[in-house]
């Protein structure tokens, strides 16, 4: 799968310097002033974690497989003065966003790489600007709309006044080589709602065109998301669902309806557990499933459960089971899997 990368050779775009460039201004002039005199090793805090991974997984159409698994990442954030931080992150398997883990035994080199590099810009009252390769800002609960490994490139905007944020992005997907290929982006704008106990967003995400160099064609170009997180004491909710635009001849159960749920309680300060529930329709994500979550082998037709618990050890050590189990909601899609399941044991060590 492609992912949210510049697909540029050469000179820049003409469309991305409009975008960059005040924001760039903005960052530059106050820098001019920072003090000379303060270390810049007194303003860098630097972060890192490891993850290891044993699962078993099977697939109906695909037989079985058990693997051991690592994922190491660690970065900086630069604090260049109150207004301006700079941060950077590494990964492992860097080029692979569906994935940041590296199989242990496998045949096969792994990329180890940059996967965040951004500017962040506070000097003006209630916004944040940023700009470069960075999380988005997009108010989500699950990997419905965008799967945590999928990187956006480009500029962000969150303007917040006492219990409301909007959020904006413009990232770039593909640019057009040598005028033959198609340009491709991602807008968003979202309006999120803060209470006591829980946080409402309704946004609208859209892709630029329906087809594309490196995707094809695809029925589904823009969403409409509902996000909720409630806290309940000791329980909590959340839920992502979105509405999306295809316009596929076909029907299908379901079809451009995507759900994932979850509902989970705190046992003790150590311990809580969970259960998500899926539920995605053929056509229901961006460009047919191209940016959503990976979980399953399926990233649409789909209906699944997953039950996780989580264990702190120590604040910064933590251990995850967890057991997927998904089956196709529309049988007569073709090519749809019958069953999917994954057992997953994960220890995330911070550092």
């Amino acid at each position: 799968m492609e992912t949210l990368k510049t697909k540029s050779s050469g000179a820049m775009n003409i469309k991305k310097i409009f975008c960059l460039a005040p924001l760039g201004l903005a960052l530059l002039a106050p820098a001019v002033s920072v003090q000379a005199d303060v270390s810049i090793k007194d303003n860098i805090e630097w972060f890192g974690s490891l993850r290891l991974r044993a699962e078993d997984l099977k697939y109906s159409d695909s037989g079985d497989a058990d693997r051991a698994r690592i994922r190491l990442r660690f970065g900086a954030k630069v604090k260049i003065d109150d207004t301006i931080s700079i941060k950077y992150r590494l990964r492992s398997n860097a080029d692979n966003n569906n994935s940041s883990h590296d199989t242990l035994g496998a045949d096969s080199s792994v990329d180890f790489g940059y996967d965040q590099a951004y500017a962040t810009y506070t000097g003006i009252e209630n916004l944040t600007l940023q700009a470069g390769k960075m999380p988005d800002n997009y108010f989500r609960t699950s990997e419905l709309y965008l799967e945590d490994t999928q990187i956006p490139e480009g500029v962000s905007a969150t303007y917040k006044m006492e219990n409301i944020k909007i959020n904006a992005g413009h990232y770039f997907i593909e640019e057009s080589k040598n005028g033959s290929d198609k340009d491709l982006s991602w807008d968003h704008l979202q309006l999120v709602y803060g209470g006591n106990n829980y946080t409402l967003g309704l946004g609208h995400i859209a892709l630029s065109d329906d087809t594309s160099t490196n995707f094809g064609d695809f029925e589904a170009s823009e969403i409409t998301t509902l996000t909720a997180k409630v806290n309940m004491g000791k329980m909590f909710f959340n839920m992502d669902a979105n509405l999306s635009n295809q316009d596929a001849d076909s029907s299908y159960k379901s079809q451009g309806q995507a759900l994932i749920t979850r509902l989970g309680y705190n046992l003790s300060e150590k311990i809580r557990s969970s259960v998500i529930y899926y539920r995605k329709g053929q056509y229901s994500t961006l460009a047919n499933g191209e940016f959503t979550e990976t979980d399953m082998l399926t990233r649409e037709n789909l209906q699944a459960i997953m039950l996780q618990a989580n264990y702190k050890i120590s604040p910064k050590v933590s251990v995850t089971p967890r057991y997927f189990y998904s089956e196709t909601l529309d049988s007569s899609v073709s090519g749809a899997d019958e069953s999917q399941y994954r057992y997953q044991i994960t220890m995330d060590i911070k550092f």
